[in-house]
Parts: structure tokens; C-alpha cells; sequence
């Protein structure tokens, strides 16, 4: 953009003629075409910022559906109070790092035993520790003969021992 700057009368330089009046439309057009790039731009802006907030808000969605689910699956686990099973599968009592839990895998007879798992020093899948399975379903007078005991002691488990013969 070229200013004029104008003189008063009498200075002669800067005479209001065609040239001068054509180079104050010239700038006046300019300044409106930069407001309308800005403008332009400012659309654009508004348009990803309205995009960004539509993907924000599917988030959001996602975010709370997933919050819903485990809300869900912490109730189920607070029903079991401390004990850590699972509807679609049983943890492997060979594995667990649960002190207390609901399994078949691992379990004398692979029957289904709640697993108490006392760890020495660390609670680790290789941590030293004792097990004692409980059978989860048996009648007390048929309670004899369905205690069992085991340990883990340097890197491998002893086998099942019955503790009540």
C-alpha cells in the first residue's frame, strides 16, 4: 500500500488529481481484499476448531462408554469382595499374584478351589510362597481328604499334598 501524504494549499506536490485519487481507490481495494483473506481464514479457523470439537465430543462418548463398562466390571469384582475370579475364564493358581482367589486351573484335580497364596517378600509370579486350596462345593461331613498344600521354592512348585488325611 503506498500512502499519499497530503499537503496543504498553497504546496503544489501533492495535488488532488486522477493519479492521487486512483492510488487512494487502489489502497482502499487492497485493505478490503486483506479483510477478506482474513475473514477467509478466520472460517477456515472456526470450520477445524468445529471439527476438532465434534471429535472431542465423540470422545467424550467414547470415554464414558468405557468408564460405564468398568464401572460395571468393578462392581461385579466388589460383589466378590477380595476374591479375584473371572466369568469368562479362571486366573492360573500356578501364576496369581491374588492372595485369595476362585480357580480351576492350576488346582488339585483341576477342580474348583479357592486358592489362599501367602508370598514371602514380594508379591511376584517368582516370589517364594505357599498355597492352600480349599474346595469351593463339598459337604463338611466329606470335608476329609480335600485340603490341599503346596509351596514354590526356587523357581518350581512342589505338587499337591492333602493336609487333612
Amino acid at each position: 500500500m503506498n500512502k499519499i501524504i497530503f499537503k496543504d494549499y498553497p504546496d503544489t506536490t501533492t495535488p488532488l488529481n486522477a493519479t492521487n485519487l486512483n492510488q487512494i481507490q487502489t489502497n482502499i481495494e487492497n485493505a478490503i481484499e486483506e479483510n477478506i483473506t482474513s475473514i477467509e481464514n478466520i472460517e477456515t479457523d472456526v470450520a477445524t476448531i468445529e471439527n476438532d470439537i465434534s471429535n472431542i465430543n465423540s470422545d467424550i462418548t467414547n470415554i464414558e462408554t468405557n468408564a460405564n463398562a468398568l464401572k460395571s466390571r468393578v462392581t461385579t469384582i466388589e460383589n466378590y469382595k477380595g476374591i479375584a475370579a473371572y466369568g469368562d475364564g479362571y486366573i492360573d493358581a500356578s501364576t496369581t499374584t491374588e492372595h485369595l482367589l476362585l480357580t480351576q486351573i492350576g488346582t488339585p484335580n483341576q477342580s474348583l478351589y479357592f486358592v489362599i497364596t501367602l508370598f514371602f517378600s514380594y508379591r511376584t509370579a517368582t516370589a517364594n510362597r505357599t498355597q492352600v486350596a480349599i474346595p469351593y462345593n463339598f459337604d463338611a461331613a466329606s470335608l476329609k481328604n480335600t485340603v490341599y498344600i503346596r509351596y514354590y521354592f526356587g523357581g518350581a512348585w512342589t505338587t499337591w499334598r492333602l493336609i487333612n488325611s
